[in-house]
């Protein structure tokens, strides 16, 4: 089996690990370049992304299946999506201990970016994994493994992230306070106590620290072991590609919709003309059955016309902020943290400042936003931490005469 330990992005090198059966040893091993091929390699494969081109939470939502499973990711995930859910795979691991998953969303396109990496080699990933779901550390632990320039931190259950080695000391950090008594062990690859001491200065754990087998085969053991907890992309992607096969997937939906807004307008006038209750309940269900089955990721109908008529409005939604597209700072710090969301851009004439306003549910990831913004942009002035309907908000004003 090969497995690819993906770079940054899929136009950088990839490392690659030929496991022997039963991911007993290493057969061969190394790097490939971008338009290149591993020689003898075609066919199926195992593909590990960097996972901060995801997001990663904890679905605690007790599910019965994989499909109510991911419904409830779509719902979790809803208000720090970059884009629309259409244009999202969700995807869970198995459930594990008091029926907890790892949920993770992923941009579409990014994805097929992957995947069509992996086809110019010739090879088809039969799951797609996050690296930093791979880490598996025992209930109340946590793993830090450096991977040369990006660090992989897990609290397995807990969820986890990857970002940039240069910001990590700073993250970890604050991101391990939070957790608090949840927490009693550190296990860290590629980084010392030493390295990490002011972080870890205050915190009552057990540090150990290993450098027992190289970081990407370790990760290739881990993935060819096919862990039952990591959410595997690929798996959810090709479920969604088969339910929307046909090129008339989208027609179909809005004439869901359509079909749906008119069946309502109908029960309107049946009631108002007619004033028989019964007719209008009975076409009220009829359009609302149809809603459902044209959008089944909306649990709740309140206002059956508002819901219906906001569908179609966001169906004709432009798919990119001409804004953030247009400038290349902004647009890769966004890239690089998903769970952060650029909520006000404002622009101070007199002074030529541009004040900003980031927010994201996980107040570590929009730390280490804020410090890509100072080490992109240099000097930035950066407002106090506020909590703006249950996310972690703050002010960053960057430029000026």
């Amino acid at each position: 089996m090969i497995v690819l330990i993906a770079g940054n992005t899929p136009e950088e090198p990839m490392a690659w690990v030929r496991l022997q059966a039963g991911a007993t040893g290493v057969a061969a091993s190394g790097m490939v370049a971008s338009g290149d091929a591993i020689r003898g390699a075609q066919g199926e494969c195992l593909l590990v992304i960097p996972g901060f081109d995801a997001q990663l939470r904890r679905l605690a939502t007790p599910t019965r299946s994989a499909a109510q499973a991911r419904a409830a990711a779509a719902h979790l995930f809803k208000d720090s999506l970059a884009t629309d859910t259409v244009d999202t795979v969700f995807a869970v691991g198995g459930a594990g201990e008091d029926d907890g998953r790892l949920a993770a969303a992923m941009s579409r396109g990014r994805l097929t970016a992957w995947l069509d990496r992996c086809a110019a080699m010739r090879l088809k990933p039969l799951a797609v994994y996050l690296d930093c779901s791979l880490l598996a550390p025992d209930r109340g632990g946590i793993e830090v493994l450096r991977l040369g320039d990006r660090t992989l931190v897990s609290a397995g259950e807990l969820g986890g992230f990857t970002m940039d080695s240069g910001l990590a000391p700073a993250v970890m950090g604050q991101w391990m306070a939070q957790l608090g008594a949840t927490i009693d062990a550190v296990r860290l690859q590629g980084w010392t106590r030493a390295d990490l001491a002011p972080q870890l200065g205050s915190l009552r754990v057990d540090v150990t620290e290993t450098d027992a087998e190289d970081p990407p085969i370790r990760l290739a053991r881990l993935a060819a072991r096919r862990p039952a907890l990591a959410p595997d992309l690929a798996g959810a992607s090709s479920e969604r590609s088969q339910a929307s096969a046909s090129p008339l997937a989208a027609w179909g939906l809005a004439a869901g919709l359509a079909v749906a807004l008119g069946l309502l307008q109908i029960g309107i006038t049946t009631w108002d003309g007619m004033r028989d209750a019964a007719s209008a309940e009975a076409v009220h269900a009829a359009s609302e059955k149809a809603f459902r089955e044209a959008r089944p990721e909306v649990k709740r109908v309140n206002n059956l016309r508002a819901q219906v008529t906001a569908a179609l409005n966001a169906m004709k939604r432009p798919a990119a902020n001409p804004v953030i597209a247009a400038n290349p700072l902004i647009s890769d710090v966004l890239q690089l943290h998903p769970d952060v969301q650029l909520d006000e851009v404002r622009l101070d004439a007199p002074g030529r400042t541009v004040d900003l306003r980031l927010s994201s549910l996980l107040q570590p990831q929009l730390d280490s936003a804020v410090e890509g913004l100072r080490q992109a942009a240099g000097q930035i002035d950066v407002g106090p931490m506020q909590a703006i309907d249950g996310r972690s908000s703050v002010s960053v004003s960057m430029g000026g005469a």
